[in-house]
């Protein structure tokens, strides 16, 4: 009797130690479910000096900022997470805490490290190849060697030949193989924001025949060596012609033929992998686009030189300098243009861009105000008028930050296929 007392005893302090050492894990895990700053949490917001400075704010800082995973943490051994889905802070806390979450300015290298590894754009710099440049003035790369032909933002471009480049993109579906319409290309990564171009041109079916759309063109044994009828369309459409002047914003071809009839023609499910970004819309006179290099039309274009005229759109048209900067480095130096035929003509087989054909850029020519930018069939930048002269539409638009793909290897066979369910 004695021994069954004793052994019940036993069994029973057993019970209470187990309790006491070894709380529930209900009770030992604390998680903030409500997007606000709580009492035992400080945020520690980087400045432009590069110092941290607390900020008593309601909601945690999302926007231009990411969360420091590496600072972040609490005093008595509490662990903060963020969970990029829901945008939120979590906190695994074991007793009464103090915690301080760091946020430092947006910078994509740190999200790749802290906490967005498996996004698309991160995975293409971990194995980007020495066709994705790295645009910081190191020239890390095969190539021209002078760093001072570089756009220096810190972005990241494809450069090179069509078949040595491997950035091929599905979207819009998910079907094997990539109907040709969702097959893309990726112009480049920049502010993290990874850039694709539609990798054939978009025919009146997408673009709509309302807007600036001028009708069919047929083409005898020039594009891809075939017969194809191609969808024109001017860049600006009016009806009064004196005193004309390209606007972007005016545009039919901007607000209806692409960011109404071409994103509607995605599934809702799609149209929320597109983000809106501020496109520079500005552009610069003609003789600066036609006798200088890639590195100067940049400077122009986005850069130093440029005047400020941005606005934000779903999908827009590629820049110059996009196009310039997609041949092979060692055609950076070459003008755009020259009368002897020792520009970018002599890069149409070094440059995964081109298609063979008058396509329209978004660049308005600030010189002749009725003209704009396109680049030629024969391979360079030229400039004719934005409501009287049609060309070719490929839509440009860029991916939400952390868009994932599932499978893929970016070759045209096998593009990459985003994480994006039909």
């Amino acid at each position: 009797m004695k021994r069954k007392i004793t052994l019940t005893l036993i069994i029973f302090l057993i019970l209470v130690i187990s309790i006491v050492i070894f709380p529930k894990e209900k009770e030992k895990i604390k998680t903030i479910k409500k997007e606000n700053t709580s009492s035992f949490i400080s945020m520690m917001v980087e400045d432009e000096s590069g110092k941290y400075v607390e900020k008593n704010e309601n909601q945690f800082v999302k926007d231009g900022y990411i969360f420091n995973s590496e600072k972040s943490g609490c005093e008595n051994g509490g662990i903060l997470t963020w969970n990029k889905e829901k945008e939120k802070i979590e906190a695994s806390l074991i007793t009464s805490d103090k915690c301080y979450a760091y946020f430092d300015k947006y910078d994509f290298t740190k999200s790749c490290k802290w906490g967005y590894e498996d996004n698309l754009g991160c995975e293409l710099i971990k194995n980007k190849d020495n066709t994705l440049i790295y645009h910081d003035g190191k020239c890390d790369y095969e190539g021209e060697a002078n760093c001072s032909l570089e756009a220096e933002d810190n972005n990241y471009r494809y450069a090179g030949t069509s078949t040595e480049v491997n950035n091929y993109v599905c979207f819009g579906s998910n079907v094997e193989p990539c109907p040709e319409d969702n097959l893309y290309r990726i112009i480049g990564i920049f502010d993290g924001n990874i850039k694709l171009i539609k990798a054939d041109i978009a025919n009146s079916e997408l673009l709509g025949s309302n807007g600036t759309y001028t009708g069919e063109v047929e083409l005898d044994n020039f594009y891809k060596g075939k017969k194809s009828i191609l969808s024109w369309y001017w860049w600006q459409k009016t009806n009064i012609e004196e005193n004309f002047q390209s606007n972007w914003l005016e545009s039919s071809l901007n607000t209806l033929n692409l960011n109404n009839n071409y994103l509607n023609s995605f599934k809702e499910k799609w149209r929320q992998k597109i983000q809106k970004y501020s496109y520079q819309i500005n552009g610069a006179k003609f003789d600066i686009y036609s006798t200088t290099n890639a590195k100067i039309i940049y400077d122009y274009e986005l850069g130093k030189n440029a005047v400020e005229e941005k606005n934000k759109f779903a999908i827009g048209l590629m820049y110059i300098s996009d196009y310039m900067y997609a041949a092979n480095s060692k055609y950076w130096h070459y003008n755009a243009y020259k009368e002897s035929g020792e520009d970018y003509r002599m890069s149409v087989n070094d440059n995964w861009m081109y298609m063979g054909m008058d396509e329209w850029t978004i660049t308005k020519n600030n010189y002749w105000t009725d003209n704009a930018f396109f680049i030629s069939y024969k391979g360079y930048p030229m400039t004719h008028y934005s409501h009287k002269n049609g060309s070719t539409v490929r839509p440009v638009f860029y991916l939400e930050k952390n868009i994932q793909a599932i499978s893929g290897d970016g070759t045209e066979s096998k593009p990459y296929y985003l994480s994006v369910n039909d």
